[in-house]
């Protein structure tokens, strides 16, 4: 089976969720995400991150979340990580 008609199949399996039913922030990254780009953007990139201190990796991926899952929820699930690390976040879930 061709990863088209197997991604097809799965789309076609699924039930109508809402979109964000699961976070699809966070958990292990194991995908690899390759681009081109010009010596100049390399290095505005490595210096915006220098100047953020974050990774390459953590800029990119968080700009490609905030593309597609919206900088509202990108924002809500980084709070309530933050918030469940500090003990904060609300018993029985939800904020």
């Amino acid at each position: 089976m061709t990863k088209k008609k197997a991604a097809a199949a799965v789309a076609t399996s699924l039930p109508d969720l809402p979109m964000f039913a699961r976070s699809a922030l966070g958990g292990k990254k194991n995908s690899e995400v390759k681009a081109r780009i010009t010596d100049e953007t390399k290095f505005d990139l490595q210096r915006a991150c220098h100047d953020l201190g974050v990774t390459e990796s953590e800029f990119v991926g968080q700009l490609i979340e905030i593309r597609l899952y919206g900088k509202q929820h990108v924002e809500t699930v980084l709070r309530e990580r933050f918030d469940k690390v500090a003990g904060t976040f609300p018993v029985g879930g939800g904020l």
